[in-house]
């Protein structure tokens, strides 16, 4: 299907206005400059709503002041009227909003989503996408995007990789490798220009020597790859550069302060409800963290490894966990999860707990979707997945509560507990659990895909929760915590799945974890797992055994760009 309109590749935000750089459907570009204000959000401390406004509009770069109904934390129970002003210069009036802040005038709100992302969302200017289109639609398409690559492979060499990137894969790629000597000169030039997009993963190689309109250099987050990073900047409505340089945590807080605003509930500058005091007992057993299993350390042969499918921010969005709605006063309708401490209210829909649902019922769609492209976005959303746990419990995260992450806490113990009961009871061994994964064994007995599927549907059938097989390994390696002592290690198992991959986890081994295992080698790799006495040692075993084989060293060539 051929698009028509404008793509947004990135937005700079003048005084006025904003710049567009577009794209249209045959990839070429195109600048445009849409006039724009910028708002920014004020609760007036010493004087009522209306004088501030009053005051304000008078202001240098101000356009426009008014009053808003905001309902505000930490409950969300009650209504203020807030100033909303509006800039044509938001690094400009930052300075002023810092000198009523620190006059005591007002406390500014809605520190996040920043000004230009709110500019951006009001326009209806979604960021990597066509004008006019919803940034939570599950089709993603985009015109031919030219990328340019730069990567370090050793000491002396560099891989320069020039590539059209459309939504049905990447074509015409071209990949040099260059000396380094080389670079710096006219050749970092000769490759960037007429790209749109340059990805810099090079020591000897700044944006500042790029041609390209777009230059990601430095990253701050886990998502790597182009794609992934498209997605995230999308839901945020960032530009794809502030996007990589942004922790996980602080692009879901993007996301969850669009949602805020949109409901008009203030956004705070940090967490407003600190840590009641506790004494021990209720302190160890409200923050007693993840079920965890001490194994018997050993080889176990044929062994089921289930996981629940993103455990903790599916608790979170199911049993409606947001900090306004644990132990929430006045609450008409509330519920204590089995294991909980704490009362969740349902009488609202809490909105880390509806945000995060979004973001789940987001990635399911896409892992079923086909494509290159949506594997790429779906391991992004995971990323998300992954940090939205630790997040609500940060202190310096906005939308955090102690309480709300105790919440989460004890009902994974307990959905643990029940899903290690219901194996046992279904005559299997649990070897081993690890907060949202079972081992499940049938004294070495190869287990049926009818026996498996049956398991896991007894599971979800008790839990409520979906379960997903993870690995069913042919070898699973427990090794010891130390050679004296007859305890495995509960953060550490290596193994060869039925497929022939080798799976280390507890030790960083990326470049062979995932590897397929040659059968003349299996033998050899067990060995050296169960051998092993050193985890720091493991890798570098792995690696020069492996090494032997011609199939093992074409899987573990990392000399490619991931886009």
């Amino acid at each position: 299907m051929k698009l028509s309109g404008r793509w947004t590749l990135d937005a700079r935000f003048l005084r006025g206005k904003m710049r567009l750089l577009q794209l249209d459907s045959e990839g070429k570009l195109e600048v445009r400059e849409l006039k724009s204000s910028y708002p920014f959000y004020f609760d007036p401390l010493k004087h009522s709503a209306e004088e501030m406004s009053r005051s304000l509009i008078e202001t240098p770069f101000v356009v426009e002041v008014s009053i808003e109904d905001w309902l505000m934390p930490p409950w969300y129970d009650s209504r203020k009227e807030l100033v909303k002003v509006e800039v044509d210069c938001a690094p400009c009036f930052k300075k002023i909003a810092r000198r009523i802040e620190s006059m005591g005038i007002a406390k500014r709100l809605n520190l996040q989503p920043s000004s230009e992302s709110l500019a951006l969302m009001r326009m209806g200017i979604t960021m990597l996408d066509w004008e006019g289109k919803d940034p939570w639609r599950l089709e993603f398409d985009f015109p031919p995007l030219r990328v340019m690559q730069i990567k370090d492979i050793s000491p002396d060499d560099a891989l320069i990789a020039s590539s059209e990137l459309t939504t049905s894969g990447v074509i015409d790629r071209n990949i040099e490798k260059i000396r380094k000597e080389k670079i710096g000169s006219q050749a970092v030039g000769e490759f960037t220009e007429g790209h749109h997009i340059a990805l810099i993963e090079s020591r000897w190689v700044t944006c500042e020597e790029v041609y390209a309109p777009v230059c990601i250099e430095e990253h701050g987050n886990p998502v790597e790859d182009l794609i992934g990073l498209m997605e995230l900047s999308r839901l945020s409505y960032s530009n794809l550069d502030e996007t990589a340089e942004k922790s996980i945590g602080k692009i879901l807080t993007d996301i969850e302060a669009m949602e805020a605003v949109n409901r008009r509930m203030a956004v705070p500058q940090a967490r407003l409800r600190g840590d009641a005091w506790r004494g021990i007992e209720e302190l160890l057993e409200g923050d007693s963290g993840g079920l965890v299993g001490l194994p018997r350390p050993g080889i176990y042969e044929n062994v089921l490894q289930l996981d629940f499918s993103s455990l903790y921010p599916t608790i979170i969005a199911k049993f409606n966990i947001s900090p306004e709605t644990i132990n929430r006063p006045n609450c008409e309708r509330s519920l204590r999860p089995p294991g909980s401490m704490h009362e969740i209210c349902m009488d609202i829909d809490g909105l880390v707990a509806s945000t995060l649902k979004r973001l789940v019922d987001r990635r399911e769609k896409i892992r079923s979707m086909n494509g290159w492209m949506n594997s790429r976005r779906e391991k992004a959303l995971k990323w998300i997945m992954v940090a939205s746990f630790g997040y609500l419990g940060y202190r310096n995260s906005r939308f955090g509560s102690v309480p709300a992450y105790e919440s989460v806490v004890s009902i994974a113990r307990e959905l643990m507990r029940k899903a290690i009961v219901v194996a046992s009871q279904a005559g299997y061994e649990v070897i081993h659990f690890i907060v949202d994964s079972i081992f499940a064994w049938k004294q070495g007995k190869r287990f049926s895909e009818n026996e498996a599927v049956e398991l896991k549907d007894m599971i979800e059938r008790s839990t409520g929760m979906k379960i997903k097989f993870e690995n069913v390994f042919r070898y699973l390696v427990i090794p010891r915590t130390e050679a004296t002592v007859r305890r495995g290690a509960p953060n550490r198992y290596y193994g060869v799945t039925s497929e022939g991959r080798l799976i280390v986890k507890g030790v960083k081994c990326p470049e062979i974890d995932g590897t397929f295992i040659p059968r003349d080698l299996e033998n050899a790799v067990l060995q050296v797992l169960l051998l092993n006495e050193h985890p720091r040692r493991l890798c570098f075993q792995l690696s020069s055994l492996l090494n032997k084989s011609d199939i093992s060293k074409e899987a573990m060539q990392k000399n490619t760009i991931s886009l």
